[in-house]
């Protein structure tokens, strides 16, 4: 009995200590680096620009290079994912090769 419930709690701290790291992740910026086909001048750089910096307030930088073909953007989580950052881009006719989240050292 007394090993069942300790297991239990293990358990339980276990997923709250999961639980608290997860919501403090999602409500801090991340960075990630977007790879975009498409873009071929200054206008198309200002276009996916100010298409991801409308998304609002979950996004917090946003950086794009017509040489590197890419940006890199910085967003909470928390208040936008992924997939919508993609469809903002991919809905002005530019195509999303990659996104990959960069580390704390990039």
């Amino acid at each position: 009995m007394k090993k069942t419930i300790y297991i239990f709690m293990l358990c339980l701290a276990v997923t709250a200590c999961n639980s608290e790291k997860k919501d403090k992740e999602s409500s801090e910026p991340v960075a990630m680096e977007i790879s975009i086909e498409g873009m071929t001048c200054n206008g198309c750089v200002g276009t996916v620009e100010a298409s991801i910096k409308q998304m609002g307030e979950g996004i917090t930088s946003v950086k794009v290079s017509l040489d590197d073909a890419n940006a890199v953007v910085e967003y909470v989580p928390s208040q936008v994912k992924q997939k919508e950052i993609k469809d903002a881009i991919e809905l002005n006719g530019y195509k999303v090769l990659k996104m990959e989240e960069r580390g704390s050292d990039d």
